[in-house]
């Protein structure tokens, strides 16, 4: 006789995210990009979000962008 192993059930889970009893250490993030301002779409957007949220947990973020250094088109 051959068995078959049953298949796996998933169950959603919903509410909060289970506590971290660990506190997480912020970390010194830099993000280099040759897309930012003065430009609008969905890239920069994307990155200045990124950047918000996280500052909002805590980490240092460094944008290095074409703002800072001498460009030619």
């Amino acid at each position: 006789m051959i068995e078959t192993a049953a298949a796996p059930s998933f169950t959603a889970v919903s509410g909060p995210a289970p506590h971290n009893p660990i506190p997480q250490a912020s970390m010194r993030i830099a993000i280099v990009t040759d897309a930012w301002l003065p430009q609008t779409n969905g890239v920069v957007r994307t990155l200045m979000a990124l950047k918000h949220e996280l500052e909002l947990v805590g980490h240092d973020v460094l944008m290095v962008t074409p703002q800072q250094f001498t460009t030619i088109p």
